[in-house]
C-alpha cells in the first residue's frame, strides 16, 4: 500500500500540515548557489510555503524599501554592475500601508486613486467621429404591457367582428 507524502512546516511553534491548508508559510531566507546551501541572510517579510501563490499573497514589499536588501539580492543574483537597482521610496504617498501583505493590494488592482475627468468634447476631438449613433432600450412596464394587449385584443375583436358579418 502506498503512502502519500505528507508537507509539514513547523511555524513559529505550531505545526502547519499543506494536507490541512494552503497557508501554511514559513520565513524566506537568500541562499548561496552553490552546495553545501548555506544561508546567506533573511528576506524579512517574504514567505514560502506548500503554495507559491499562496505564499506569494501573504508576502508583502517591506524588503524591497531596504537598499541594504535590495543590494544583498542584487549580488546574491550574480546581476551585472549595470543594472543599478534602488529601493521603493517609502516617503511617495501610498494608500497602502509599508506592511500591506500583496493579497491586499491586489484586491485594490494596485490602484491608489481612482480619478474621474468626465469631457464629451475631449472623447470626440479624440475620436473624431464620422457619426454617431444613439440607441436606448428600455424595458417594458406594465402599463405598456396592458396597453399592448388591449389593443391587440380590440384589432382581433374587430376582424373577427367584420369577418363574421361579411359571411353572412
Amino acid at each position: 500500500m502506498k503512502q502519500a507524502l505528507l508537507m509539514i512546516l513547523l511555524y513559529g511553534n505550531t505545526t502547519c500540515s499543506c494536507h490541512d491548508t494552503s497557508t501554511c508559510v514559513e520565513p524566506a531566507y537568500v541562499w548561496t548557489l552553490t552546495t553545501p546551501f548555506i544561508i546567506m541572510f533573511p528576506a524579512p517579510d517574504i514567505v514560502v510555503g506548500c503554495y507559491t501563490f499562496e505564499a506569494m499573497l501573504q508576502s508583502n514589499f517591506i524588503y524591497f524599501f531596504n537598499q541594504t536588501c535590495v543590494d544583498w539580492l542584487s549580488r546574491s543574483l550574480n546581476l551585472t554592475q549595470s543594472l543599478n537597482f534602488t529601493a521603493l521610496n517609502s516617503s511617495q504617498p501610498s494608500q497602502f500601508q509599508l506592511a500591506s501583505n500583496i493579497e491586499n493590494i491586489l484586491e485594490y488592482m494596485m490602484i491608489e486613486q481612482w480619478t474621474r475627468n468626465i469631457s464629451y468634447a475631449n472623447y470626440y476631438d479624440q475620436c473624431r467621429s464620422i457619426y454617431c449613433k444613439y440607441s436606448y432600450t428600455q424595458k417594458n412596464d406594465v402599463l405598456y404591457i396592458i396597453t399592448t394587449i388591449t389593443a391587440l385584443i380590440g384589432g382581433l375583436t374587430s376582424v373577427l367582428q367584420n369577418g363574421h358579418s361579411t359571411i353572412y
